[in-house]
């Protein structure tokens, strides 16, 4: 898992403005007549995310780095389940791009937390639907359109969701990894810390997602060590004398740590405790 980032710019105008107003509307609707648990959600309300979603993780899993043409086709991910989270049902930044794996076999509606729940909004009396529906989450695009997202974004923040929000989260600070050379597998593990509060919170962020996302699920620790096997590789050849061996290495590590590699987490991790400065070679 790696930190990814929202391309604010290309958010579908399907997820934004009015539009977005209008999918809340039947949410608010719903609610105010008494049919919300009945409330049928079509996908093709959000699959036009999809795309841009799929770009903004690499094509791959934003959970398990696999790419989605090798493990499993990747679906648009409500981050926070949308049978818990209602209202965030249309909200472009609940949204990521995951495998069917992650998603469906594994997460579902699955969710937990350390801190006080999220609640859905509650308007004063006489407050209009269509207000409401304005309202009821931040616009991806113009805060005018929408919620305030600063009051909006403290109380997800206090949630302490065990399930990071790659987009805000920083999971490289939470997640590392372990090679077992004897059964040739790749485990998740907490990034240690000194600090025993700091060391407990990441070992329940790490445990809770190999329960709710299935990151240790053996094919993937399995590919995982394969690729763990090629970074080793590449980082003995940077102690080489040969230059052409080097320079070779380098576009090697170059490759593992990019954004669109598969595990490129795990690369970065084992690089890094190696001394390999994989920014200065050409990384991010």
């Amino acid at each position: 898992m790696i930190a990814l980032v929202r391309d604010r710019e290309r958010i579908t105008s399907a997820l934004r403005g009015h539009l977005r107003r209008r999918k809340n509307l039947e949410l608010v609707k719903a609610r105010a007549d008494g049919t919300l648990a009945a409330y049928a959600f079509e996908s093709g309300k959000w699959k036009a995310a999809k795309g841009q979603l799929r770009a903004e993780t690499h094509g791959k899993c934003a959970y398990c780095e696999a790419s989605t043409s090798v493990v499993a086709h990747g679906d648009v991910e409500h981050l926070r389940p949308k049978s818990r989270y209602w209202w965030l049902a249309f909200f472009y930044e609940n949204y990521t791009f995951a495998c069917q794996i992650c998603n469906q076999s594994y997460k579902g509606d699955l969710w937990e937390i350390d801190g006080p729940p999220l609640a859905a909004p509650v308007f004063p009396p006489g407050t209009t639907l269509e207000e409401e529906a304005r309202l009821l989450t931040p616009d991806p695009r113009d805060e005018a359109e929408g919620a305030p997202c600063t009051p909006f974004w403290e109380a997800v923040d206090r949630e302490l969701a065990l399930v990071p929000d790659p987009y805000r989260d920083r999971p490289e600070e939470l997640l590392g990894w372990r090679a077992d050379d004897s059964t040739r597998r790749v485990y998740a593990m907490a990034v240690p810390h000194a600090d025993p509060a700091v060391l407990a919170r990441r070992e329940r962020v790490v445990d809770a997602m190999v329960r709710l996302l299935g990151l240790d699920r053996d094919e993937l620790a399995l590919l995982r060590f394969d690729r763990y096997e090629d970074v080793v590789s590449a980082a003995l050849l940077l102690r080489s004398s040969d230059a052409a061996a080097v320079a070779d290495a380098r576009r090697r590590v170059v490759r593992y740590t990019s954004p669109d590699a598969q595990f490129a987490g795990m690369a970065r991790w084992f690089l890094s405790g190696w001394g390999v400065d994989w920014r200065a070679l050409g990384g991010l």
